[in-house]
This record gives C-alpha cells, sequence and structure tokens, in this order.
C-alpha cells in the first residue's frame, strides 16, 4: 500500500514538470527571423528611340511683290478728231506704273512664276486747230488702265547670287477712257494688247536683308515691249522698265 502511494506521488511530479520542461525548451530554441527576398528581373531596352520626332518645317515659298516704272511709248497711237483729221497720242510726263505679285506656279515647273498685277499709262496728243484768230494748239489725254495676267521665268543666279535674269509674257486687258474735248467726245475704249519683257534683277550688298517678314529685295531692269491694239488704235511699242521687287 505505502509502495503504491509513492508510484502515485512520483507520477505527480512527473507530470507537474513536464510543462516547465517543454517551456523552457522552446525558449532554448531559436527561431530564426523572416528574410526578405530580393527578386531581380531584366528589363529589354526597347528598340524603339525614345526622341519625340518633330517633322521638319517646310516654309512657304515666298511671293514676290513689284513695284515698276516703264518708259513705254505706243509708236502708232493713233486716233480721229472732229477737223484735224488723225494724230498720235505719246506717253505724256506721266510714265506707265505697275504693281504686281508673282509667286511660284509649283515645284515641278522650276523657275516658273505667275505674274498678276495693275498697270496704268497717260497718253496724250497736241493738235494744233484753224480757228479765225489763228491756230490754237488743242489737248487730249487719255488714260489706259490695264489688268496683267501672265507668267515669268526666273534662271538660276550668277555672280555670288547677286544677278538673277528673266523673261516674262503677258496678256493686259485695257481699258482707254478720255473726257470731252474739242478733238472728240467721252472716249470708252478697250483691247487686249500683249507683253514680252526681259532683263535681269539685281541683289547688291546694300539691299535689306532678311528682316521683319522680308525675304529679300532686289532691283529690276530691263526692257518692256507692248504689241496688239486698244480701241483700234495700235499699243506697239518699246521701253525700259526699272522695278523694286521684295519678297514676302
Amino acid at each position: 500500500m505505502i509502495k503504491l502511494i509513492r508510484v502515485l506521488l512520483l507520477t505527480l511530479v512527473i507530470l507537474a514538470s513536464v510543462p516547465s520542461i517543454a517551456e523552457a525548451a522552446r525558449r532554448k530554441k531559436k527561431v530564426a527571423p523572416p528574410q526578405a527576398t530580393e527578386v531581380s528581373l531584366p528589363i529589354p531596352r526597347s528598340e524603339l528611340p525614345l526622341e519625340t520626332y518633330l517633322p521638319p518645317v517646310i516654309e512657304p515659298d515666298p511671293i514676290t511683290i513689284e513695284l515698276g516704272v516703264s518708259t513705254w511709248s505706243p509708236s502708232g497711237f493713233s486716233r480721229g478728231s472732229r477737223t484735224a483729221g488723225d494724230s498720235d497720242l505719246k506717253t505724256g510726263s506721266v510714265p506707265m506704273i505697275s504693281i504686281n505679285r508673282m509667286s511660284k506656279i509649283s515645284d515641278r515647273a522650276k523657275g516658273l512664276y505667275s505674274k498678276l498685277g495693275l498697270s496704268a499709262a497717260q497718253l496724250k496728243r497736241t493738235v494744233n486747230l484753224d480757228r479765225v484768230g489763228g491756230p490754237i494748239a488743242v489737248e487730249q489725254e487719255m488714260t489706259l488702265a490695264s489688268a496683267r495676267l501672265g507668267v515669268e521665268y526666273r534662271t538660276r543666279k550668277f555672280m555670288s547670287d547677286v544677278v538673277q535674269p528673266y523673261a516674262g509674257l503677258a496678256a493686259l486687258p485695257t481699258i482707254g477712257l478720255a473726257s470731252r474735248s474739242a478733238l472728240e467726245s467721252n472716249v470708252t475704249t478697250l483691247g487686249v494688247p500683249f507683253e514680252l519683257a526681259a532683263g535681269a534683277a539685281f541683289s547688291p550688298s546694300f539691299m535689306p536683308g532678311p528682316s521683319l517678314g522680308v525675304h529679300g529685295s532686289s532691283l529690276g531692269l530691263g526692257l518692256q515691249y507692248l504689241f496688239g491694239s486698244v480701241g483700234g488704235s495700235r499699243a506697239d511699242g518699246l521701253g525700259v522698265q526699272g522695278s523694286l521687287r521684295v519678297d514676302l
């Protein structure tokens, strides 16, 4: 009996000591902290360029504005009168003045430009009329106003880009106006003469260069020949033409 009691007590002591032993074992055991894992993935380089593509800026071809003055005078612009017969009108004190706008026709037609503009000239004649007291000088003035519809061809520039030859052809729809005079009543006459022009544009160093929207400027000098008629009067004549050309 006493032995049985001793065995039971020993069993209770062993069972009571088991949790302490387990806890001590857990404390002695070192648990390693979790470690972060680094993963590196290769990123392929793009084969496409990353730079921003800017298309080239294409500037439009410049437009040329021309102011011209010509010594043109017809050689046979004849008109009748009430009493003195036919007589010719010549250019008076005011020369032919013109303003034109020229622009490139297309990239395929290299050197070819359209030429649109206006021009005006004043013709004059003086006729001596016989009167009782003696001859009297009577004047008549006529204004020719024309539109210009034509083309101009320009070659490449020479002499270090100073000289550029040109040649042109244009139709000139024209109206002639004259007020009433001792020679005629009011006159309104129409015609379409043609114009041939040839010369060269010069760009010397003293001419203004590109600035304030102006691409350049030049001075033109050439010959101008008109042929055809206005209201039955021949407009054939040759003149020297000077001009100022501004590229905008």
